[in-house]
């Protein structure tokens, strides 16, 4: 990645790029220490994480499907054979049912009027790679977002920014967005991408779509009060995060 705007990068690619993230900082900031003695462990996704980056794959970027998982020829996992091909996989593994059920949803969300009216000229999952240079966070150091959906500028959601998660229930929409800080991605995506670009893009939407038949979708916007909130959190746990960068000590609570 290069600094700026980066199109057609890999989602292994922009994970495996050097840069803090709003995830790093998720994880960081709760416990430092505990990120720091954990942060190179391997993580195996779960099956609704599976679930959801496939949606993400087959909705904003379904040429690299081939390239992000790893398809099941086997039913169940009992034989020897079977044992050992899952083990020997480093892509998150898929079966049948599970992209048809993703496409099903996919499906779903295009029929959405606003959803359609989002994706209608947008730039689909654009990286962004820029310098954090904050005097308050001592030297500049990288940071990198990976925006879902950027609408076009001249259309009728040209002053957003848009996200596309999946979810078990519409119901518990807030809950989700509070207990995963995605007030505080929204705030740190819409700055960062308007230092880059120059744009003024202030709102954020989020493109929800449940797991299971039929597959609910909901086109959502975050309250400005929450994005704020969102910065003050992100501004917080950035300063926090330079800070141990720099001193290579990292706290307990």
């Amino acid at each position: 990645m290069k600094l700026g705007i980066n199109y057609n990068v890999s989602e292994a690619d922009y994970h495996a790029f050097p840069a803090v993230s709003k995830s790093t900082l998720f994880a960081f900031a709760p416990n430092p220490r505990r990120w720091h003695l954990t942060k190179d462990l391997p993580r195996n996704p779960t099956d609704s994480m599976a679930w959801g980056s496939l949606v993400d794959c087959l909705l904003l970027q379904p040429a690299e499907l081939e390239k992000s998982f790893a398809v099941s020829p086997y039913q169940s996992y009992r034989t020897k054979e079977a044992q050992a091909w899952r083990d020997s996989q480093t892509l998150p593994i898929i079966d049948d049912k599970m992209i048809e059920e993703a496409r099903q949803a996919v499906d779903a969300a295009r029929q959405n009027r606003f959803v359609a009216e989002i994706m209608d000229g947008a730039e689909l999952q654009v990286s962004l790679l820029l310098n954090v240079d904050n005097p308050d966070y001592g030297p500049a150091f990288p940071a990198k977002c990976r925006i879902d959906i950027v609408p076009a500028k001249d259309g009728p959601h040209g002053d957003s920014l848009v996200d596309l998660k999946t979810i078990d229930s519409l119901s518990v929409m807030s809950q989700r967005i509070n207990d995963f800080c995605y007030h505080g991605q929204a705030a740190f995506y819409l700055d960062s991408f308007n230092t880059v670009t120059g744009e003024e893009r202030h709102r954020w939407k989020f493109i929800f779509i449940e797991r299971k038949f039929p597959f609910e979708v909901a086109v959502v916007e975050l309250d400005q009060e929450d994005i704020a909130d969102g910065r003050d959190w992100y501004c917080d746990a950035l300063k926090k995060w330079a800070e141990c960068q720099q001193t290579n000590h990292y706290p307990s609570p």
